[in-house]
């Protein structure tokens, strides 16, 4: 069997992220659920391009959280102003463009050092 080079991986499953961790030929999962244990449902996740942290866009929350890899815990949430639909981070920056429905849709540019919206 090839090796995987993949040291983490994330899973939406039943509304539900499970981030898995993998090191050599062992791997273990943890799920991360934000504080409130509510059903969020997630509709996309984009990863910081130095890999630290997993964003998930939670549609049915209206909500952005972030997920800490190397602990595999939810480390925080961000209210916005419609249901996410999308997560892109721009090239080489911390910015992290989200689009949210509604009429009119928006975009909201969120920045990740802090974890405020721009």
């Amino acid at each position: 069997m090839a090796q995987s080079r993949i040291k983490h991986a994330a899973l939406v499953l039943f509304g539900v992220v499970c981030v898995i961790f993998g090191s050599g030929t062992s791997t273990s999962s943890e799920v991360a659920r934000p504080a409130s244990g509510d059903c969020l449902g997630p509709t996309a996740l984009a990863v910081t391009p130095d890999g630290e942290a997993l964003f998930v866009a939670c549609a049915d929350g209206r909500q952005l959280i972030w997920i800490d890899v190397a602990r595999g815990k939810c480390a925080g949430s961000l209210p916005l102003p419609g249901r996410p639909t999308g997560l892109v981070f721009r090239p080489g920056s911390r910015e992290l463009y989200v689009t949210c429905d509604g009429s009119p849709g928006v975009v909201v540019v969120v920045d990740t050092g802090p974890h405020r919206i721009r």
